[in-house]
């Protein structure tokens, strides 16, 4: 399966087994899917390694690494018909989650290479815990 963006099934596997997951995780997750639904798509089941794989982290508490897996869902839902903004959201509050962590009290937005709403935020400073809101 090729998906929209520039990378195949195969190089979506590797990215979930980078990050932790098996093939027996894979294969456990394509039975699953069928004995729920009949069926699976690959892309169904990329994603839903993805959600274990966050909520892992979330366990953790490792806000570093759910950050990280939260945006690599979002570029892999953009070789999908799903939107990736929510995971972009996610994503950036795990990441002022580890910065609060390490102690950071302000952060500046750098919008500058985004959308024209985002843009309207670049150079904000906003006090960490108002940021993460």
């Amino acid at each position: 399966m090729q998906l929209k963006g520039d990378k195949s099934e195969k190089d979506w596997h590797e990215e979930i087994i980078k990050y932790g997951a098996t093939e027996e995780d894979i294969e456990n997750e394509r039975r699953d899917l069928t004995r729920k639904f009949g069926t699976y798509s690959e892309e169904d089941v990329i994603a839903s390694i993805f959600n274990h794989l966050i909520f892992k982290q979330i366990e953790k508490g490792d806000h570093l690494l759910e950050g990280k897996l939260h945006y690599s869902r979002a570029i892999f839902l953009q070789g999908t018909d799903r939107n990736p903004n929510i995971e972009i959201k996610l994503a950036l509050s795990a990441m002022l989650q580890y910065f609060k962590h390490l102690g950071v009290k302000k952060v500046r937005v750098d919008a500058s290479k985004c959308c024209i709403e985002c843009k309207k935020l670049d150079g904000e400073i906003y006090i960490i815990g108002n940021a993460i809101k």
